[in-house]
């Protein structure tokens, strides 16, 4: 993304995150621009296996794997 590091206070991802072709390099990216302390906003739905539309499997331990830094609440 052509952002600086650390350059928003929030990011939110409505149902699009699960569209994209690499999971781990988009959440990656999010961390870097997201600043200190920010708030990443995310709605996805729960999905066993992928699909055609949405090619990525999330399941409910996602946010503690990807990035590994990321805390949730």
């Amino acid at each position: 993304m052509p952002f600086d590091d650390d350059y928003f206070d929030v990011i939110c991802s409505f149902s699009s995150i699960d569209h994209v072709k690499d999971l781990g390099k988009t959440t990656t990216e999010i961390y870097r621009v997201l600043k200190p302390n920010g708030t990443f906003l995310l709605l996805i739905d729960i999905y066993e296996h992928p699909t055609v539309c949405e090619p990525q499997t999330i399941t409910w331990n996602f946010m503690p794997t990807h990035p590994p830094d990321f805390n949730t609440q």
